[in-house]
């Protein structure tokens, strides 16, 4: 059945391709010729742009199922995923030192094409399947494979040809169908063709009277932490002009905007608000709201600009991890209703024996602390016992615990296995090797002590 609706959908598209070519040669050209609007793709998925990773990848939330998917696949309603576009497209990497020459430009160029917020549409590659699960849509590294297509002023755009075709204009010189030869329903040279339908093509719409721009597009904060964004509304018009703001959310969070209405502005000027949002102390972890401003003309109500963001809420976190033997990592993002300050006490394994304290932050609640630290042992000793605790100003009058670690035996085997590649990884002869040899001929001594 999938494979008739795909043939189905290509002979229509072959049609309809044919017919614009026809009507080509009788209606002089008013633009590009690949410039040709095209009646919707076919696509299983509607989702929501959240972030983007590179590139070539993309985290979406899955919005709606509109085609039936083999269950197998684990795509729901609600899911976040990453997306790796399909047809062989492969960008060049960010996470080299330095990024590959056009990596940072192409992820730039997909993020003008779909901002976080922006729907997108996807058409699963039925033909992938997952390295480790062996489940449909997905490549090696269970990512859903696809392309993605979003709606752009009425005009259906692919977005891996999109990115396909830029890059072997801006980048020859790199491989842009690196991966052609993985399994795939689609043909990317086909993308490349002047009479495929779903690009742009296009030249930008004329200015508008007024651009708004929130930055940043994207935050996270815990329950009760406030976040706020900078709305910069620029009067792009020829004449002096003002504005009024308006904001709306999706997830009934309450946002407000410093100023609702802008006055006298001058043509080529900015001004600045300030968006705000807190996030409810009831919010379901991991959770979005996403926050659109609406800027209108008082000369002129048909013209106006909006611009939008996403408030994402995650759960309060406060994580140790052994870093080296006389060291702790500390994870945090938590919100401080009172106390002044946040304490880190090394304790022997008695947990009654303080050793030394380090504080970490002090402040004047309530307060959003969100930071990951590396803690060394005041003393220089090997990490027993660390807790994180909230304290007045005097730091033995603890109000409350946050978090407790103690490194036991199976710490001590993951650090020993580490410090090999580290030490490999060190300079010859440097004070970074030797003290990883240090560390790893002392792991033993303490291993005794250390309990289970």
């Amino acid at each position: 059945m999938r494979t008739e609706r795909f043939k189905g959908v290509l002979l229509s598209t072959a049609l309809i391709v044919t017919s614009f070519s026809l009507l080509a040669l009788l209606i002089p050209p008013t633009g590009p010729a690949s410039a040709v609007p095209c009646c919707p793709p076919y696509y299983e998925v509607i989702a929501t742009v959240t972030s983007m990773i590179d590139g070539d990848t993309t985290w979406v939330r899955i919005e709606n199922i509109v085609e039936e998917l083999d269950p197998e696949g684990e795509v729901y309603e609600g899911n976040s995923e990453k997306v790796r576009y399909e047809g062989g497209v492969d960008a060049p990497e960010t996470w080299t030192n330095p990024p590959e020459p056009g990596s940072l430009e192409a992820t730039e160029f997909i993020e003008n094409l779909i901002p976080v917020g922006a729907t997108v549409y996807l058409d699963l590659n039925d033909l992938s399947i997952g390295g480790q699960t062996g489940r449909p849509y997905r490549g090696a590294r269970e990512r859903l494979i696809a392309v993605i297509y979003v709606e752009i002023e009425g005009w259906w755009v692919n977005v891996n040809a999109e990115l396909l075709r830029w890059g072997m204009e801006e980048y020859p010189e790199f491989d842009w169908l690196k991966y052609i030869y993985y399994p795939s329903e689609w043909d990317p040279y086909e993308w490349l063709e002047d009479n495929y339908p779903y690009v742009r093509g296009y030249t930008p719409p004329p200015p508008q009277s007024v651009d708004v721009d929130i930055s940043p597009g994207y935050q996270s904060g815990v329950p009760r932490a406030m976040l706020t964004y900078a709305v910069t509304v620029t009067n792009t018009d020829n004449e002096l002009d003002g504005y009024y703001l308006s904001v709306s959310d999706s997830a009934g969070w309450a946002p407000t905007i410093s100023e609702n209405l802008l006055e006298n502005i001058e043509p080529s000027e900015n001004r600045i608000v300030t968006l705000s949002v807190t996030i409810p102390e009831n919010a379901v972890g991991y959770a979005d709201d996403n926050i659109i401003v609406i800027v209108t003309s008082m000369a002129d109500n048909t013209m106006s600009d909006n611009d939008s963001c996403i408030t994402h809420a995650v759960s309060p976190k406060a994580e140790f991890s052994l870093a080296t033997l006389y060291d702790v990592n500390l994870d945090l993002n938590h919100w401080i209703e009172n106390g002044s300050k946040l304490v880190a006490k090394f304790y022997k394994y008695d947990n009654i024996t303080l050793q030394a304290e380090n504080v970490i932050d002090e402040f004047s609640p309530p307060k959003h602390i969100e930071n990951i630290e590396n803690l060394p042992h005041p003393l220089d000793l090997p990490v027993e016992i660390v807790t994180l605790v909230l304290t007045t100003d005097n730091t033995e009058n603890v109000i409350s615990t946050i978090a407790s670690f103690t490194v036991r035996k199976v710490d001590l085997e993951m650090r020993s296995m580490d410090i090999p590649f580290y030490w490999s990884m060190a300079p010859p002869g440097s004070e970074e090797r030797l003290d990883l040899e240090t560390e790893f001929m002392e792991i033993p001594f303490y291993w005794a002590q250390t309990p289970s």
